[in-house]
């Protein structure tokens, strides 16, 4: 949860921003559209719309970082606006423009989570909303990687352990990626019964996946 003050007013700007454009692209009024969500980037980010949608999602989080912390709840800010961005560009029509801004805002979100974990609940209806639109496309090693991170952050260890199995298979089981492995499951074995029934992955599949990476 976003304590501070500042953030809880940004957090109820962008809220407005958001009713706002989803009634004008249900309306299909999309050059309106695009205008209040280039007012948001500059108003909350001091950020502009065409930057925001050209840069990395690495070089945006610099960019932000040059004029003011990244701490979780101004990235979480970036992650909405971009999401939103998106939002307005697949009601276009545009698929590749909201996959690129959605699979960015997925990205800046997971890295949210990793400086404050407390953003969970803010951040994980759009994340899964996100991943269901974008399901149908490759997903990049390096975001595979954070939504890794990300599904452990959620306890949702069965899903990690998928992600995870495709890492070590993109990566040709790579001494990295088994040793993140390994790290994953040594964390899994300190849950206990219950936590790891909510997750989805029971001990001794834990216990067997981890043997069989310490064989990689």
């Amino acid at each position: 949860m976003i304590k501070n003050d500042y953030f809880k007013t940004k957090m109820k700007q962008l809220s407005e921003t958001i009713a706002k454009i989803f009634e004008l692209n249900r309306e299909q009024q999309f050059e309106e559209s695009h205008e209040i969500i280039g007012e948001a980037f500059k108003q909350l980010l001091g950020l502009n719309q065409e930057l925001a949608e050209s840069l990395s999602y690495n070089d945006l989080m610099n960019f932000v970082a040059s004029y003011e912390s990244t701490e979780g709840g101004k990235l979480l800010i970036l992650a909405e606006l971009l999401k939103l961005d998106g939002d307005i560009f697949k009601a276009e029509g545009d698929v590749m423009k909201a996959f690129n801004l959605n699979l960015k805002s997925v990205n800046i979100y997971s890295n949210a989570l990793l400086k404050d974990s407390d953003l969970l609940d803010q951040c994980e209806e759009n994340i899964e909303s996100i991943l269901n639109d974008i399901n149908q496309y490759e997903i990049p090693f390096e975001s595979k990687k954070l939504l890794f991170q990300y599904y452990e952050i959620a306890k949702k260890y069965d899903k990690a352990e998928d992600i995870f199995y495709e890492l070590l298979e993109d990566s040709n089981n790579s001494k990295d990626i088994v040793n993140l492995g390994i790290s994953f499951y040594k964390r899994l074995l300190d849950k206990t019964e219950e936590e790891l029934e909510k997750g989805n992955l029971p001990k001794d599949e834990i216990e067997e996946a981890l043997n069989s990476l310490r064989e990689v």
